[in-house]
């Protein structure tokens, strides 16, 4: 009993791993004028943890640059990721709250044999910050 129980176990615990692989990375958002740059990284990590930085640019802001950092956890189930934050993740540097934040994964569907091409994305549906909500981060890595 105990071996089955074990062995079941470790199916599940496989079969989670291997459709979380697949969510991990580096995903990437830009947006580029002549006078403004805006590019925001969301980086997956395989323990569950991700980091969030946003660094905008403007050739007339005061200040030129922006920087705002965020950290916490996430979650997946089935093709909607889930962030969470808690008071530890943040100090001086880490202040984005994407707490409550729900993004949703899209890649190209394994049964799809055409030649188009389309790139592994996560698009946020749900977030208290006004301006991450629609977004599409592409992955880049």
């Amino acid at each position: 009993m105990k071996h089955l129980i074990f062995t079941l176990y470790m199916i599940i615990s496989f079969n989670g791993m291997s459709q979380t692989e697949s969510y991990v990375g580096h995903y990437e958002y830009k947006l580029e004028s002549s006078n403004a740059n805006l590019t925001q990284n969301l980086i997956l990590k395989p323990d569950g943890s991700f980091m969030f930085h946003s660094n905008e640019y403007h050739d007339m802001g005061i200040p030129k640059g922006k920087n705002v950092y965020g950290k916490g956890c996430w979650k997946q189930d089935k093709k909607i990721v889930t962030f969470s934050t808690t008071p530890r993740d943040f100090d001086e540097k880490h202040t984005i709250d994407l707490n409550k934040s729900k993004a949703r994964f899209d890649s190209k569907s394994k049964r799809d044999h055409s030649n188009r091409t389309r790139k592994t994305s996560i698009r946020f549906f749900e977030s208290e910050i006004l301006w991450i909500k629609g977004k599409t981060f592409i992955k880049i890595e």
